[in-house]
């Protein structure tokens, strides 16, 4: 568990700088005592919120990016393997 802590206030600090890591950490204490005193639903719901509460952003992200993967993914599949292609056929001949 205190791995967990150590790299959640880790990362706070290098987004957000270092008072925030000090919040992470209050954050992280709460959530603690909550998990120890709350019920295994409560626990299990707010584990659940918790994690849509990352992913509707990533979804987000992930739709006004598309658009940019399928341009960089084509020409991926244009260029880079059109050349192993040519190498694998002028090694084997």
């Amino acid at each position: 568990m205190g791995v967990l802590v150590f790299y959640g206030e880790k990362q706070a600090e290098y987004l957000f700088g270092t008072p925030f890591s000090k919040v992470m950490r209050f954050v992280y204490i709460i959530s603690i005592f909550v998990g120890a005193i709350g019920g295994l639903q409560f626990v299990w719901e707010l584990v659940d919120i918790t994690l849509a509460l990352f992913v509707i952003p990533n979804v987000i992200a992930i739709l006004f990016l598309s658009k940019e993967v399928k341009e960089l993914t084509d020409d991926y599949k244009l260029n880079f393997l059109k050349q192993a292609q040519t190498k694998d056929k002028g090694i084997s001949s």
